[in-house]
């Protein structure tokens, strides 16, 4: 398995990312990838600018060289590129890449070779390029993991059984995950039409409504003295329904942004840095509810839920963009000026 065609164009080799780009389209022709590769080339280069930009405005000159001669390389290649689709050459790079910086053979490798390249690279996590849209994603993930379903998962029997479902408790906790995966198709088929940014809201307001309701719910008629003559199997079972396509939904958006939000040089990073802190809310979510539940009682844990929800809605309103349509140069250069240049509107 070769090497991602972004790693290699990030170390000046070129041709080496067109041949992967090749095999992992199926061992296609370089003239099948060769739009592609040239938009791959483009922001490669705008990448390596935003990133030169950024550290000379932060002071930090660490990969000044790397840089350099690696943009130099890229605008040597997109020339070729975007002069004469049939010229992109195989090989190494020519003596007029070389001769832009004699060093480029050195550079190349001189990330690797820094005694202190790791933890450069782990305090590129504190740079506004990454640190946006980490502070992004991991709110998303603590939204969508105390919002309701991550808490009560582990208990799905035990909360049906309070609600008032405990003849059915086990089939319906069955049809709830066939519920889940409903909602995740419908994400699939609709993520390109509406909009991560859309769906997201849309999710957890769902989630806020149906979550509010069985507090509710719970509070007017299953406490001791309520009314009780109003019981119903059919409305908290309804609403568990909703709250878990909606929640379906919105699980799966976080972990698309991450692979769009990053700059490719963290990506590594802070992708594996974000899901492990999600796995962390997870358990958390998970081993707090019942106590959460002897606490505030059934309603007051999901009164806690709707809240929860209703935070995110607001944060995600104002805080998330909408990358579908969007390029990666322009999503990374949103998040690195803080000017809006991704699309705002929620239609």
């Amino acid at each position: 398995m070769p090497e991602t065609p972004m790693w290699l164009l990030s170390h000046g080799r070129h041709d080496e990312a067109e041949r992967a780009l090749c095999w992992l389209r199926g061992w296609v022709t370089p003239d099948l990838v060769r739009e592609e590769f040239n938009q791959l080339v483009k922001y490669n280069k705008e990448a390596n600018k935003i990133r030169q930009r950024t550290r000379i405005t932060h002071g930090n000159d660490t990969d000044t060289v790397h840089t350099t001669s690696t943009v130099c390389a890229n605008e040597h290649h997109e020339n070729n590129a975007f002069e004469d689709d049939e010229s992109v050459q195989h090989g190494t790079l020519s003596s007029q890449t070389l001769s832009c910086n004699p060093t480029l053979h050195v550079s190349q490798h001189s990330d690797e070779d820094m005694p202190h390249s790791c933890l450069n690279k782990w305090m590129e996590l504190l740079e506004p390029p990454t640190l946006r849209p980490l502070f992004l994603v991991i709110s998303y993930f603590f939204l969508l993991q105390l919002g309701g379903i991550s808490s009560i998962k582990p208990f799905m029997i035990h909360v049906f059984q309070e609600l008032g479902l405990a003849d059915a408790a086990s089939w319906i906790t069955v049809g709830s995950a066939v519920v889940g995966i409903l909602g995740s198709g419908c994400t699939v088929f609709t993520v390109h039409w509406l909009g991560k940014r859309f769906l997201s809201i849309i999710a957890m307001l769902g989630c806020a409504v149906a979550c509010l309701l069985l507090g509710t719910y719970s509070y007017v008629v299953l406490q001791p003295g309520g009314a009780s003559q109003y019981a119903t199997k059919w409305l908290p079972l309804v609403l568990i329904i909703i709250l878990y396509f909606f929640n379906s939904i919105m699980a799966e958006i976080p972990w698309i942004l991450l692979g769009e939000v990053f700059p490719f040089r963290t990506r590594g990073i802070a992708s594996g840095l974000s899901s492990a802190i999600c796995y962390v809310f997870m358990f958390t979510a998970s081993i707090s509810y019942l106590h959460l539940e002897q606490n505030l009682k059934l309603y007051g844990a999901f009164w806690l839920f709707c809240f929860i929800n209703s935070i995110g809605v607001a944060f995600l309103y104002w805080k998330m963009p909408e990358t579908d349509g969007k390029s990666l140069a322009e999503i990374e250069e949103y998040f690195t000026s803080g000017i809006r240049t991704c699309h705002f509107s929620i239609l």
